[in-house]
């Protein structure tokens, strides 16, 4: 017919309906919770899946608020807020990322943030500009490295390049330095004297 419904014996709770030039309604205990539409498939509430979800061309939608979870208590979500969007990993064991390159980039794609190469670097930027990458012998750093409180070398060599210098103090105070012919420990710019102490000095 134009119009079909599947109900119940007393006529007062659908299960299906149909109607024609319009959608095909599934309900539970007279609520709807499918319903076919002109770009798809509408449903409200939780959908399940025992096994998998194939999308093969198109866009999947969820409204503000709704969660995309796996794991049989949920244990890993997606969700956009409305103001934020996050993966949340609430269950048990790590939150793990595996990919053979992987990028943290801006939302146009267009300036990298971090950079992961298998069998290669991290590399770190600032503004799309790398300045820090690991390398098979430790950690190569561009431009100048602030610490805010120590830096602890347990073994190995700190090496600086000729002419790239070591400096203490807010201001610079102190700098050590090679220039590529001299070595130099400069106090030309701070407060105060410069103290060498030792117990014995050779």
């Amino acid at each position: 017919g134009d119009a079909i419904a599947i109900q119940n014996a007393a006529g007062n709770e659908s299960g299906i309906v149909f109607t024609q030039n319009g959608s095909v309604d599934i309900y539970f205990d007279n609520s709807k919770k499918v319903n076919t539409t002109s770009g798809g498939l509408y449903v409200t509430g939780i959908t399940t899946f025992s096994d998998r979800i194939n999308v093969l061309s198109g866009v999947s939608t969820f409204a503000d608020s709704a969660s995309l979870t796996f794991g049989t208590q949920g244990d890993l979500s997606i969700v956009h807020n409305g103001s934020n969007s996050i993966i949340k990993d609430s269950g048990t064991g790590a939150l793990w990322i595996q990919s053979d390159a992987f990028a943290i980039q801006n939302a146009a794609g267009t300036e990298s943030g971090l950079v992961f190469t298998e069998n290669g670097s991290v590399d770190i930027y600032f503004d799309n500009s790398k300045k820090v990458e690991t390398t098979s012998g430790g950690l190569n750093v561009t431009g100048i490295t602030t610490f805010s409180d120590r830096i602890n070398v347990v073994s190995g060599v700190s090496t600086f390049q000729d002419s790239a210098k070591l400096t203490f103090g807010t201001q610079s105070d102190l700098i050590v330095w090679h220039n590529g012919s001299h070595s130099y420990i400069q106090d030309t710019t701070g407060t105060g004297n410069l103290y060498v102490d030792s117990n014995n000095l050779v």
